[in-house]
């Protein structure tokens, strides 16, 4: 299958620590404009699950763009072992493949990944070592562990990046590998994307007292600390780069966790009737995209900047034929303030 090609602007992949002290505008311009397609093509793949396009449903990354951009482009696509969870798309986006490739995953078409064979967030690119996600529920981390020792054995300086969510990070094959990476001293990036919400269960439900995730690292003998990935995007950047760097010069294992949002609710079904009036509006406040915008054009000017209100074919290249782009707040949002209860909590983690 012919593809469009994409702007030039999404031509790098890479981002090396240098960057973000020599020219740290073109480095915040290279992680908005993955930030952005991401946003864009994830909001147009919702939309197009309204009408019928896309069958079975789908999960969002909305929300998590300034966590995963900014890690998947400073991995070492050569060499790295990396399971994005169903928040990973804009990681997917960044890691190998051409955005239409990851759309006809969506689509469930022959020329998808999967050849249709899987469900639309179950894929990946095992040969550039990017494992399909199973399970969101902690299942990968193994997977991980075990390819990035293998990389090791070979004589490569490989980091596995393995990624589970708050209500995951209770289950045991969360804890096993954490172990096991521990004892066999792996150069692992474990990674909680903490939003706060398990599906519809809060953190306040999950754990005693105010548990901080990142503490559990102890546990294990490695070091771990807390990143609030949703407040300024270089500095996220500049901390995963200090991790990655430290991992793979150490060998050793580190736990963060990360503070991230969850803009569209669990999955498209999700309404979010069980958030309390003003929660959501609380969420699209913190969402980094819009500031990374902000900062951008306030400091370089706007012309150098795609807009997020052109029409989406701009950046999907007519893979498919939009009418616009999905808006900023959606049914999620709306809903959430006029909610009247709350569904008991569910123990299905997010």
């Amino acid at each position: 299958m012919s593809f469009p090609f994409l702007p030039a602007l999404l031509g790098s992949r890479e981002l090396r620590p240098a960057d973000l002290a020599r020219d740290p505008a073109s480095a915040l311009l290279r992680i908005y404009a993955w930030m952005h397609v991401a946003r864009t093509s994830d909001n147009r793949i919702l939309d197009l699950f309204r009408q019928g396009m896309i069958k079975g449903t789908v999960t969002g990354g909305q929300g998590n763009e300034g966590l995963v951009v900014p890690l998947a482009l400073l991995a070492d696509k050569a060499t790295d072992v990396i399971s994005f969870s169903h928040r990973g798309y804009g990681g997917h986006l960044v890691w190998s493949g051409h955005l239409c490739d990851h759309l006809n995953q969506y689509f469930a078409n022959a020329s998808s990944p999967t050849l249709a064979r899987e469900g639309n967030i179950h894929h990946g690119d095992p040969a550039a070592r990017s494992l399909p996600m199973i399970s969101h529920l902690g299942a990968m981390l193994s997977n991980v562990v075990g390819a990035t020792d293998s990389q090791r054995r070979l004589g490569r300086s490989a980091v596995g990046f393995a990624f589970f969510g708050d209500g995951s990070s209770s289950t045991g094959d969360v804890h096993e590998t954490l172990n096991l990476a521990s004892l066999l001293s792996l150069p692992i990036l474990f990674v909680v994307e903490n939003n706060r919400y398990a599906y519809s269960t809060p953190v306040a439900e999950q754990f005693a007292g105010n548990a901080e995730l990142w503490q559990r690292a102890a546990g294990y003998g490695i070091e771990g600390f807390a990143l609030d990935t949703t407040l300024d995007v270089a500095a996220t950047a500049r901390t995963f780069a200090a991790a990655i760097e430290k991992v793979r010069t150490t060998s050793r294992p580190l736990l963060i966790e990360a503070h991230t949002l969850r803009l569209r609710g669990h999955a498209a079904y999700d309404t979010g009737d069980y958030l309390k009036p003003g929660e959501a509006e609380g969420f699209f406040a913190r969402d980094p995209l819009p500031k990374l915008r902000a900062q951008l054009s306030a400091t370089h000017g706007a012309a150098r900047h795609p807009s997020p209100h052109r029409r989406c074919d701009r950046d999907a290249g007519g893979c498919v034929r939009p009418r616009e782009c999905a808006p900023a707040v959606g049914t999620y949002a709306r809903r959430a303030g006029k909610s009247q209860r709350r569904p008991s909590p569910q123990s299905r983690p997010a």
